[in-house]
């Protein structure tokens, strides 16, 4: 018996988020939403927490058992910036909710625009809550500004525009 393939993605902002799950050939079944999902505003453990809350949500509306994980999870969070701290959400998923996945790609924001509308690069201006900007060349390399997040600088954010 071949295993049903599901795929979830996020898209987490600083304040709120987004997570849908799909099947092989890419139809959306379901989806939640949920609050922040940015790690240096609410802290891992509660990224984590959030995330597991907006899949199970997603797999309910889906009828796909709480216990069957997605095959892959791609995460692309405000504020996920560094390799490091995205590796560490990562390994805390797979140890404190082991059900939501069997892989993760973890990135920021800027990252999944892109990819979404282009596998040769591209730029992205990101003014929300925060704000952030990335240009991706097609021999891969990278520019960008911001990211931050508006409590330490984010002067071309939503949110600061507002003073």
């Amino acid at each position: 018996m071949t295993q049903v393939v599901y795929i979830g993605g996020v898209e987490g902002g600083a304040t709120h988020s987004k997570l849908v799950i799909c099947d092989q050939s890419g139809k959306v079944l379901a989806s939640a939403k949920g609050p922040s999902t940015n790690h240096w505003m609410v802290g891992i453990p509660e990224v984590a927490k959030r995330i597991d809350t907006m899949a199970r949500e997603a797999k309910a509306q889906a009828n796909i058992p709480e216990t069957h994980r997605l095959s892959a999870m791609g995460l692309c969070l405000s504020g996920a910036e560094q390799d490091a701290t995205n590796k560490e959400l990562e390994n805390y998923l797979k140890t404190h909710y082991p059900d939501v996945a069997d892989r993760y790609m973890v990135g920021s924001d800027t990252v999944g625009s892109i990819a979404t509308a282009s596998n040769v690069g591209g730029m992205v201006i990101i003014s929300g809550t925060g704000s952030n900007t990335l240009l991706r060349n097609p021999d891969g390399s990278t520019y960008g500004c911001g990211g931050w997040g508006h409590m330490i600088g984010d002067e071309g954010s939503g949110e600061c525009s507002k003073n």
